[in-house]
């Protein structure tokens, strides 16, 4: 049920645990994508935030978790008045530097591993994303992606 931008609605929250093992990234976007949905959000910005979704626990999985199929990545999904927020956190230090931007000819090139897209990926398909440190678990990624007023739900 949508409402308009000037109704206050109550935040909602939603929790997921998924074991760090390719292919649970999907339950993690699934969810991402029927939050989006109920928030009014239009199709490709919803398709944005599930593959940032997707992409941040992956990361998490991998450089967080190491892969441990027995500790999870924790999804904490907020709808709030204005914005649709995601934090995914992992049991790992977190990003000690901020990757530099990928180079797509050094990576054609094989000068440039090919892989480490992801960050870059994630930055430019939600409106703010923000890392730190959790006192919960180790790091968090936190996506945000903003409501218009039409979607404000």
């Amino acid at each position: 049920m949508k409402k308009t931008a000037s109704a206050k609605s109550e935040e909602k929250i939603v929790r997921l645990m998924i074991p760090s093992t390719f292919g649970y990234e999907k339950i993690a976007m699934n969810a991402a994508a029927e939050l989006a949905e109920i928030a009014g959000i239009p199709p490709d910005r919803s398709q944005d935030l599930c593959t940032a979704t997707a992409e941040a626990c992956i990361n998490a999985m991998q450089h967080g978790n190491k892969m441990s199929p027995t500790t999870s990545v924790d999804i904490l999904y907020y709808l709030k008045d204005n914005t649709l927020e995601i934090e995914i956190y992992d049991h790992g230090a977190g990003i000690q530097k901020h990757p530099p931007k990928p180079v797509l000819e050094r990576k054609l090139s094989k000068k440039d591993a090919p892989r480490g897209w992801g960050i870059f990926l994630i930055e430019n398909l939600v409106d703010q994303v923000e890392f730190g440190i959790s006192s919960r678990h180790g790091h968090v990624t936190r996506l945000i992606m903003k409501l218009q007023p039409a979607e404000v739900v």
